[in-house]
């Protein structure tokens, strides 16, 4: 797979970064579809009004793993690095587990059930 798909001026528009937002529209589509086959239209809102901290938090989480978990070595020696994630370095368990602590906290806010939501997700989840 080639790391760039082309070019816009001089913004590189990479395949790895395409192919995950592609895989997590495509996982948000699906949870819509489930929420509206299995009856529970009044879900698709939270479940739009999640999506965006899914992804920040899901950012944000494969980021800390990364750093903390996998170079922390290499990150105490270059703090500066720790931000600059079009450099790489984001790990899936990370991104998992970010996502899921905003979902939590979310649920909990809105006072949803978190096993209703998690068994719409689960699918999704799998696919993104």
């Amino acid at each position: 797979m080639h790391q760039y798909w082309f070019f816009i001026g001089d913004f590189p528009i990479r395949a790895y970064g395409t192919t995950i937002a592609l895989a997590f529209i495509l996982a948000a589509g699906v949870t819509i579809f489930l929420a509206k086959v299995e009856g529970k239209e009044e879900l698709i809102v939270h479940i739009l009004d999640l999506s965006p901290l899914l992804i920040l938090g899901g950012i944000i989480g494969a980021r800390f793993w990364q750093v903390f978990f996998f170079e922390w070595p290499y990150y105490s020696q270059n703090p500066q690095e720790i931000i600059a994630l079009w450099h790489g370095g984001l790990s899936i368990q990370g991104g998992i587990a970010g996502a899921l602590i905003v979902a939590v906290i979310y649920i909990k806010r809105k006072k949803l059930s978190f096993w209703s939501m998690a068994d719409l997700f689960a699918p999704g989840l799998v696919l993104g």
